[in-house]
């Protein structure tokens, strides 16, 4: 498949896991591969989050900006807020940000996973090619993203149009439980 495939799939449904769940099927069960979210993270065409459930979530620029107004972000605390203030200043990889922040290891992920659940921080393109199947990420915080993806025009009933999109892959509780 390719890369254009998958941003008509996030246009269509929202959004989609790297890993499968007992109700989304993750990019490679749809037949999409690791290079196909990496070229929409380098084209700022996919948003990368942990928002559904603490799992890898891509979300299309519509869903970013629907969840983005309706779900509210929780408050940094002090270690989260130092990692995000960094990727405020300059996008980096997760191996420089861990030495410049200077924080430990258990620290370090609990604060930078909070800023990936609570969409503060995103993957703003790739970074080293590992193999053929996986890279690193270079991270920014997510207004760096949106000043490259502008916020769609949202129609009058943009809440409706939200739970549409949710509501493909996720029953009314849950779409209730994700927005609190």
């Amino acid at each position: 498949m390719t890369d254009k495939s998958l941003k008509e799939h996030l246009a269509h449904f929202g959004l989609l896991t790297c890993n499968s769940t007992s109700t989304m099927p993750n990019i490679t069960d749809l037949g999409f591969s690791w290079s196909d979210a990496t070229n929409l993270i380098d084209k700022h065409e996919l948003f990368y989050c942990k928002s559904h459930k603490n799992r890898t979530t891509y979300l299309s620029p519509e869903a970013y900006y629907l969840i983005k107004k309706y779900k509210k972000q929780k408050p940094m605390n002090a270690q989260a807020k130092q990692i995000y203030q960094l990727l405020e200043q300059n996008e980096m990889e997760t191996i420089e940000l861990k030495a410049v922040s200077f924080m430990k290891q258990t620290e370090y992920k609990k604060a930078f996973d909070f800023l990936l659940k609570e969409r503060y921080i995103t993957a703003i393109r790739n970074g080293r090619i590992l193999n053929p199947n996986w890279s690193t990420y270079v991270y920014a915080a997510a207004e760096k993203w949106e000043s490259y993806t502008p916020e769609p025009t949202l129609g009058p009933n943009s809440k409706e149009q939200l739970i549409a999109l949710l509501s493909v892959f996720m029953t009314d509780r849950e779409i209730k439980n994700f927005l609190d």
